[in-house]
């Protein structure tokens, strides 16, 4: 047998110029020690070899005498202990069915596939030279056999890697072959899902030994094993995600890699089908370091079309100018948050760009001037703008509305004397705007007629959210006239001082609306907000009320809305009628309830409750309700329930008992909880989302040596805040000791003696 596989694996690479004309058959099937075995039909002569390259056919056979022949040998065995898994061989190895039994299946492909199974059983058997052909099989067999996603994936491209650089190395010659763009060519890369063009990234950032984490498709790099970064930084307005690095020493680490333009222009490629065009560069827990005068050779790529640059400060002033020097000028998107800059570096990083897309947050200028108008150029293609806290004067306000044609426009004043510029000027717009999407943080503006006869003009607005602004009775009406005439609008947002009959029931009534959120600055206790659809209960998909006073019919008219998704009541009080008539529930389909700071104990609280078959988000925070009361939720939503906050409540063994029935619960957040007569750990070996967990918060939280143990059984949690009362870092070091969590946040202000012995030991344990 092992002479058979020498001359077999000779056999492979000696006729690998023939493989590309070629075409495959093998048949397999398993016999009775839960194997399968593969066996090679036939070889095919063919010369279409841009179609056989790609090529992977499947079909099942239920005459398996008359496809086998006697003389065939096995060419591979699957056990189902194989380092690679295989959905579709898994499938058919556990079927116990007489059908399945009797019946085999051929594959047809245009390459070796028997010699891909080898390595994906033991990679000891990859080749010291690897070609785009041969990655490319590899990576074809993962995906039409439908590899199982885990990380035995990455150590498999992990170890194709190593063996290229290696052999590069030693014959201190580029490997030539090993190209991505040429392996993703003529739409392979379709083909690939995300995990596994994931998982490429991952193998290729292992090999340079670098820090990194992907979140939500995007890409960060860190300098060490401490991850820690603000996901705030990631604009869900600009449509690309993105590489994160997040710190300047971090920065020059990638850099350092990337100089070989080889290895910048396969990370390029990999980015590119990640779809990761945007860069964010944070500062915010590094000082620039003296003496390193970066190259910027990640910017020299055309992939980005979005920058951020993200709390770099004064002393930081070298570094910023030279990136603004060597940044390209047709990004798409350009995003300046927290950063002190000079004039000069101000007017490289904004002008003489065609930018469609410029967030501008907290900037300062380093000589005090706290304008923006001579840096920021007018051009025709700007369709995104979110300023915050920015000066900007009524002559650039005037010119921006006169020229430009935006899409989305967000503002946060700080100031009143920067607000009333653009009031001023927005209030002279008299023609109409295509502007979709309309956000404004006010600072106590008191809506006027002008501001509304403007904004009338923008009758394609979809999303509009106007917060922190003032009305009366006086001039309630032309805000309800303009929002009447907005036939597009589906997403509306009102944050006001107080909230008129007249505007909210008629808000109420409009049919296209699919979300509507209403919230006062204060509770007025007195006054009760009647709701009243008329009927309208199909419209609507989310609805939020905040410090807001209703009564009972108006909650009961609220789940009548047949097809809400979303439901929000924070801080609202519900005032009871004289007779109590249970609540007719409608909304079937409701995903997230949010009751944050209501009053629960009351019959209505609990008749919802059994209804929440399909909720995913429960928020039942300082609502400090009875013992008994989370007995009555739905048994139905144990598999699927992924988000529930507790916030601020006392937490009984009753209520334990209920929470660790949860299956599927991804998010627990117990911040500012007391335990009453129990412990956190009493949720016991019953509990049935150790695997699922993945972020927990404990904040305030008084924790047990017991309870730190219990912390090891969430196999996948990967953010834990908790506040150490005590000396508890010792405890910490045994109870964690097989716990890997990318963040972990912790207070122990009152023992700063432990502080560094403590994330001392985080960082040797790599957390």
């Amino acid at each position: 047998m092992f002479l058979y596989n020498i001359i077999y694996f000779l056999n492979v690479f000696g006729r690998f110029d023939l493989v590309t004309s070629c075409k495959f058959t093998y048949i397999f099937k398993r016999n009775l020690n839960e194997e399968i075995l593969f066996f090679r039909e036939n070889i095919e002569e063919s010369v279409l070899y841009e179609e056989m390259i790609d090529f992977f056919s499947v079909t099942y056979i239920f005459n398996i005498e008359s496809q086998f022949d006697n003389n065939m040998d096995t060419v591979f065995i699957y056990k189902k202990d194989n380092f690679i898994q295989f959905k579709d061989l898994n499938v058919f190895l556990a079927s116990s069915s007489l059908e399945n039994k009797c019946k085999s299946v051929k594959i047809q492909c245009g390459y070796e596939l028997s010699y891909y199974l080898m390595i994906s059983k033991d990679i000891t058997e990859i080749p010291d030279e690897i070609s785009n052909f041969q990655f490319r099989c590899m990576l074809m067999t993962l995906i039409c056999l439908k590899a199982v996603e885990n990380k035995n994936i990455i150590k498999l491209i992990r170890a194709l890697l190593c063996k290229y650089f290696l052999y590069q190395n030693i014959n201190k010659i580029k490997n030539e072959f090993l190209d991505f763009k040429e392996i993703f060519s003529s739409g392979f890369s379709k083909k690939i899902n995300f995990f596994i063009k994931k998982s490429l990234i991952s193998a290729f950032l292992d090999i340079f030994m670098v820090n990194y984490e992907f979140y939500d498709g995007n890409l960060i790099i860190f300098e060490n094993s401490k991850k820690v970064y603000d996901v705030s930084l990631f604009d869900e307005n600009i449509p690309y995600k993105n590489l994160l690095i997040n710190n300047h020493t971090a920065f020059c680490i990638l850099e350092h890699i990337l100089e070989d333009s080889y290895i910048l222009n396969n990370f390029k490629v990999l980015l590119y089908e990640m779809n990761i065009k945007s860069l964010i560069l944070d500062n915010y827990r590094a000082l620039i370091k003296p003496g390193i005068d970066p190259k910027f050779v990640i910017l020299c790529t055309s992939i980005f079309k979005a920058i951020k640059i993200s709390y770099f400060r004064s002393f930081s002033s070298s570094f910023l100018h030279n990136l603004a020097c060597i940044s390209k000028k047709d990004i798409d998107f350009l995003s300046l948050q927290n950063i002190v800059v000079s004039r000069d570096t101000l007017d490289l990083l904004l002008k003489k760009r065609n930018l469609k897309g410029l967030v501008l947050d907290n900037i300062a200028v380093d000589d005090n001037n706290s304008y923006f108008d001579d840096y920021l150029c007018l051009n025709d293609t700007l369709e995104y703008i979110f300023f915050t806290n920015v000066g900007i004067n009524y002559m650039w306000w005037c010119g921006f509305f006169r020229r430009t044609n935006p899409r989305k426009i967000i503002l946060i004043f700080y100031v009143s004397e920067v607000q009333n510029y653009f009031i001023e000027a927005f209030s002279e717009v008299n023609t109409y705007k295509n502007v979709l999407y309309l956000e404004i943080l006010f600072r106590g503006f008191n809506i006027s007629k002008e501001f509304c006869n403007s904004l009338s003009h923008w009758q394609s607005i979809r999303t509009l959210k106007l917060r922190d602004f003032k009305t009366n009775e006086d001039n309630e009406i032309f805000l309800l006239k303009t929002i009447e005439g907005m036939k597009e609008l589906k997403y509306l947002a009102i944050q006001s001082n107080v909230i008129g009959r007249k505007l909210y029931c008629f808000l109420l009534r409009k049919c296209n609306i699919k979300v509507f959120e209403l919230e006062t600055c204060y509770l007025n206790k007195e006054y009760i907000l009647f709701i009243d659809f008329l009927g309208n209960y199909n419209s609507l998909t989310k609805f939020a009320l905040k410090r807001i006073k209703i009564d009972l019919s108006g909650l009961k008219e609220i789940f009548k809305i047949e097809n809400l998704l979303s439901l929000a009541l924070e801080t609202c009080i519900v005032e009871p009628l004289r007779s109590y008539e249970p609540i007719d529930f409608m909304s079937e389909s409701l995903k997230s309830l949010d009751l944050y700071g209501m009053h629960l104990n009351t019959r209505w609280a609990y008749d919802i409750l059994i209804r929440l078959d399909n909720i995913e988000s429960l928020n039942i925070s300082y609502c400090h309700v009875l013992p008994d009361y989370l007995e009555n939720l739905s048994e139905k939503c144990n598999l699927i329930l992924k988000k529930f906050y507790y916030n601020h409540n006392s937490l009984y063994q009753m209520d334990l008992n209920r929470i660790k029935r949860f299956n599927t619960l991804e998010e627990l957040n117990f911040y500012g909880c007391s335990f009453v007569k129990t412990n956190f750990h009493k949720l016991g070996q019953e509990c049935k989302f150790f695997n699922s967990l993945k972020k927990m918060n404990l904040y305030l939280v008084r924790l047990t040596l017991e309870d730190l143990h219990y912390f090891r059984y969430f196999k996948n949690l990967k953010n834990l805040k908790l506040t150490l009362f005590g000396s508890g870092t010792i405890i910490l070091k045994y109870s964690l000791i097989y716990q890997t969590m990318s963040q972990y946040l912790i207070n122990n202000d009152l023992f700063e003696r432990d502080r560094e012995t403590f994330f001392q030991y985080l960082y040797e344990l790599f957390i």
